[in-house]
């Protein structure tokens, strides 16, 4: 029988893409990449990783599919949720807005900066 994770199509191999969003697997019973959860525990669910939609969704490997945290940050961004400028960049990372710094080397700390003209 299907699991109330499933559209209409009934549950078994070759099936998977009847799961619900954010469910994958034979039985719907596994967190689809971007997605975090335990699914097989009493009322568990799969829910978006919290990563400010700085992962690619279809990178198995983007974020950890138990804890969800993010593992594989984009657009030059860290933290347990894509949520810093890496270092070397400025910005606001949940805008998609980091950007290298360009400080001079001569009496600056190296990609410490706070905008583009504010080298430290």
């Amino acid at each position: 029988p299907c699991t109330s994770r499933t559209d209409f199509l009934p549950c078994g191999p070759g099936n998977a893409n009847s799961c619900l969003g954010g469910y994958t697997g034979p039985r719907c019973d596994e967190c689809a990449p971007g997605y975090y959860g335990n699914p097989w525990q009493v009322r568990g669910r799969c829910q978006p990783c919290a990563c400010n939609n700085n992962i690619d969704l279809a990178d198995p490997k983007s974020c950890d599919r138990r804890t969800g945290q993010c593992l594989h940050c984009l657009y030059h961004t860290e933290g347990d949720q894509c949520q810093h400028c890496q270092t070397g960049y400025y910005g606001d990372a949940t805008r998609h807005s980091c950007r290298r710094c360009s400080c001079n080397y001569l009496g600056t700390v190296q990609n410490k900066c706070s905008s583009r003209e504010q080298c430290q």
